[in-house]
């Protein structure tokens, strides 16, 4: 996050914003289901036109931040139907353009990969593929590059102050590391773990780490846990047998569901060897590496949800020790299901109408739920002819974004500029007298109040400075 201030009176703060005009999504919330003492509320409709885009755009990815809402989409363009992305958030109030490919310096974009939240606030993406080393980019009311390639590195995922990347291949030699940016080192590699192939996932703390070895294709596919001590547990493998059921576990690396959170993983496991859907045994169960518990499996009634057997289900996202789930119940209804503590629930009443009408269908996120906060996509209308719609029960933080400077009364004549940003953090201080190139004053540290003085040089004549907080240097939460 970066902000801008000139020296001279009446400039403020430079930052990219873009109007949201032109939405036509928000709908009434009328007597709409609550969860957690909020109600859902509808921010948009499929088919409508988020800001800077010429055509409609299809979500693709939903994360809930404290201060936002954002969408990952895709838009029409291109030849012989080929897509273009973009992301866009929503702060409680109007939606505002974050990237897409008619900004300057990204006319070529042809993909996003999101990365993680950074203190569950800004938003962290790769503006490109996610296996070539590029910038990660943050969003926190502006755009900026916020690591370098080489500290990049590739697939990364962040996640509680720290990031978890890979180098190398599967077939050259893997190697992952685990740290706070700019500083990782290496946790794993194919010594370590023979036959490496990739990370999976690595829990809101940034310390438990999934990951995999062999190829689903040999066979010999295996998820394994690193806990938090550096210990490593093997999970479960091609071939194992079920847990707490019938026939063996088929291990896809790739599409098998796998979530770390807190000190325990958990997988969604198939049945490889049944046949019809009606025979197959899916089970979601959760481990510390020690212990396997089973939480769900298929045809088997979930404690809470009343004594009715569950047909298929979909396991969204599991954070804070919380499940979130799309179920088919016996004789066909679609819910959302929960599970804390050993009990599950359903999230809304059986038949519960948004906005005057009930959905056939949900669809949850893996980063959809944050806290007391849930948004998810609900679909009305029918299977031939959907009408998709997000909904959300978040009540955003909208304090102004950090770093950011303030105008006070300094001890001369001329004004004071006071830095506002987060407690005991590094910023890069630079300055400008045109704009065109900048220098660096240093480096400087925030106050446990978060304040930082400049005192400007009388004799300097008009200049422009510029604030750019170091990522990795934040105390702990």
């Amino acid at each position: 996050m970066q902000a801008t201030l000139r020296r001279r009176s009446g400039l403020g703060a430079i930052l990219w914003v873009a109007a949201a005009l032109g939405i036509g999504a928000f709908r009434s919330a009328g007597e709409n289901p609550s969860w957690r003492g909020a109600p859902f509320r509808c921010v948009f409709t499929n088919g409508n036109l988020l800001p800077d885009l010429a055509q409609a755009s299809t979500p693709v990815r939903i994360v809930t931040a404290e201060t936002a809402l954002f969408l990952y989409s895709t838009v029409p363009g291109g030849r012989r139907g080929t897509t273009r992305p973009a992301v866009h958030g929503f702060d409680g109030t109007v939606w505002r353009s974050v990237l897409h490919d008619g900004i300057p310096g990204f006319t070529n974009l042809v993909s996003l990969h999101h990365v993680g939240l950074w203190e569950r606030r800004a938003l962290l993406f790769l503006p490109g593929i996610p296996a070539e080393p590029q910038p990660i980019y943050r969003w926190d009311g502006a755009l900026t590059a916020w690591l370098p390639p080489e500290q990049a590195g590739t697939n990364p995922w962040v996640a509680g102050g720290r990031i978890l990347r890979t180098e190398g291949s599967a077939d050259a030699g893997m190697r992952i590391h685990l740290g706070p940016p700019g500083a990782t080192v290496e946790i794993l590699d194919d010594s370590i773990a023979p036959g490496l192939s990739g990370a999976l996932s690595l829990d809101g703390d940034g310390q438990t780490v999934l990951f995999s070895t062999g190829s689903a294709a040999r066979t010999n596919a295996v998820i394994w846990m690193r806990r938090t001590d550096g210990t490593l547990r093997r999970l479960i493998g091609e071939g194992d047998p079920m847990p707490e059921g019938s026939g063996q576990a088929a291990v896809r690396p790739g599409s098998t569901a796998v979530f770390a959170d807190g000190s325990h993983a958990y997988l969604v496991v198939d049945n490889q060897t049944g046949g019809r859907q009606r025979d197959l045994d899916q089970v979601l169960f959760r481990s510390d590496g020690d212990l396997v518990e089973p939480l769900l499996a298929l045809r088997s009634a979930p404690l809470g949800v009343a004594g009715t057997r569950v047909i298929a289900f979909t396991v969204g996202s599991v954070t804070g020790g919380e499940i979130l789930a799309t179920a088919t119940l016996e004789g066909g209804r679609r819910t959302v299901i929960h599970w804390k503590a050993g009990v599950w629930s359903e999230v809304f009443a059986p038949g519960s109408a948004f906005d005057g009408e009930s959905p056939f269908d949900f669809t949850l996120h893996r980063d959809g739920h944050l806290g007391d906060s849930l948004t998810l996509l609900l679909s009305f209308g029918s299977a031939r002819r959907p009408v998709h719609r997000l909904y959300t029960n978040a009540r955003f933080q909208t304090e102004p974004p950090h770093p950011r400077w303030l105008v006070e009364s300094g001890a001369g004549s001329l004004p004071a500029f006071v830095l506002v940003g987060r407690s005991l953090t590094r910023h890069r201080i630079l300055q400008s007298n045109s704009l065109g190139s900048w220098r660096e004053l240093g480096v400087v540290r925030t106050s446990e109040s978060g304040r930082w003085v400049l005192e400007p040089d009388a004799t300097a004549g008009a200049a422009y400075y510029q604030a750019q907080e170091l990522p990795g240097d934040q105390p702990p939460r």
